[in-house]
């Protein structure tokens, strides 16, 4: 598990319309001035968007970039994702309309790079040596073709009743759908449980 994967998701409270872009992943990078409640969140850390209209809205945080000044911001980031529909100069007006100069130069900005969150990767079995045993050296098996070209695509739904991200996406000629779920044991530790089952399929077992 990545860095801060194991703490309480940060909530952050998130006005319309960007709520909503973020759960379209229109909006990939999130916007706040570097107040103390910033400073401990790190790669890694769940993140939850939140106002009382909508569900909420689960993502990771991927990669934390500081900077002195929103303009500074928008010279190094892509405007479109930080504000979708916006340009340089909206953006700035939109932000100076939450927080103000002086805010901004007390605590600088910090921008949270985010996108949805990571599903466990699958282990690799491994055949362990027998001591004792020689080894032999396989032939090289000739290469393989190149592999096809895929589109991949996928829609998530998180359950804040259960705590359960559902998955349904497709890839080649065949639907799968995954689940994870989290279940608090504490404060500071979360159950991951993970399954994914094909769709076209619905009597095949989970990989």
């Amino acid at each position: 598990m990545t860095s801060g994967g194991h703490l309480r998701p940060v909530g952050l409270f998130t006005h319309e319309p960007h709520l909503s872009n973020l759960r379209t992943f229109r909006k990939k990078f999130d916007v706040r001035l570097n107040k103390k409640t910033f400073k401990p969140v790190q790669a890694g850390r769940m993140l939850r968007f939140y106002n009382k209209n909508a569900p909420d809205v689960y993502l990771t945080c991927r990669r934390r970039h500081d900077f002195r000044s929103f303009i500074r911001m928008f010279e190094t980031l892509p405007v479109e994702e930080i504000l979708p529909g916006e340009t340089i100069t909206s953006g700035l007006k939109l932000l100076y309309g939450f927080y103000t100069k002086g805010e901004e130069k007390k605590y600088k900005v910090v921008v949270f790079e985010v996108g949805p969150p990571e599903m466990p990767s699958a282990s690799r079995e491994t055949t362990p040596k027998t001591a004792g045993t020689a080894t032999t050296e396989s032939p090289t098996p000739p290469p393989s073709p190149p592999p096809e070209p895929l589109i991949y695509q996928v829609s998530c739904v998180y359950d804040t009743n259960t705590d359960t991200f559902a998955f349904l996406g497709r890839e080649k000629n065949s639907r799968y759908q995954e689940e994870l779920s989290l279940k608090w044991l504490d404060d500071n530790h979360f159950g991951m449980s993970y399954q994914r089952r094909c769709v076209d399929n619905p009597g095949s077992t989970p990989s």
